[in-house]
């Protein structure tokens, strides 16, 4: 215990976090095969808070999700009144929203225009390594016993340390061509048997000044089921 407070500096010995990311191949591949998004999911109890400068706003949500990007989403008050249900795939949003009494409808680039980010990375909100051409970048600096991980997606670059003994991503940030910065994500209590997911996620928007965090406090994974969107009787239809 000692050698490893003091690092270990003696010649021939290796602390644990080092010894954890001997081997980065195996670590990269366990880690893409431990996506949650890969076999399904369903959070049915969440937290999320906002802070917009000095406004702070509480929300409860639920998510279900099959393989295949598709996301089913409800908000509701603390209350446990439902203000909105969101319908995301590939090629489709759908939002009841029952606060305006409206069904808003667009395609999945809408979700981008809106959000800022397109729906083919939102899985990064529940910890997953996300993007293409995934690859291990040696020379970034990270934490003790993690190694750095960069992908791409769409014009957005994604820079991800991985912790190497849990084998998940634990902070992603995102950011443009020219570097301008979108998004940082940081994971932590993580839960889980074989499929871990964070239990906290802490992001910054620090463009728009955001801040929001995702606390998920029950989960199925993995999950099969249905995602069953039923729009509000005598709602406008309106486009996003």
């Amino acid at each position: 215990m000692c050698f490893i407070l003091a690092g270990c500096g003696s010649a021939g010995i290796t602390s644990r976090s080092e010894s954890d990311c001997l081997k980065p191949d195996e670590i990269l591949k366990e880690t893409i095969k431990g996506n949650i998004s890969e076999y399904g999911f369903y959070i049915q109890k969440g937290k999320i808070t906002i802070l917009d400068g000095n406004k702070k706003t509480d929300l409860l949500f639920t998510m279900k999700y099959t393989r295949g990007e598709n996301y089913l989403v409800s908000i509701r008050s603390l209350t446990g009144i439902e203000a909105m249900r969101v319908l995301l795939t590939k090629d489709t949003i759908l939002v009841n929203d029952r606060i305006n009494r409206q069904v808003l409808y667009g395609e999945s680039e809408d979700f981008r225009r809106i959000s800022g980010i397109p729906a083919g990375i939102l899985k990064i909100c529940v910890g997953d390594l996300a993007g293409n051409n995934i690859r291990i970048t040696e020379n970034e600096k990270v934490k003790p016993g993690a190694i750095s991980i960069s992908s791409f997606y769409y014009g957005i670059n994604l820079k991800s340390a991985i912790d190497c003994k849990l084998k998940k991503v634990i902070k992603t940030r995102l950011f443009t061509d020219d570097y301008e910065d979108l998004l940082e994500i940081n994971y932590s209590d993580f839960r889980g048997n074989n499929l871990l997911l964070p239990g906290k996620a802490g992001i910054v928007d620090s463009k728009r000044n955001v801040k929001i965090k995702i606390e998920i406090k029950k989960f199925i994974v993995p999950w099969y089921g249905d995602l069953d969107f039923i729009p509000g009787t005598n709602f406008t239809l309106k486009r996003i």
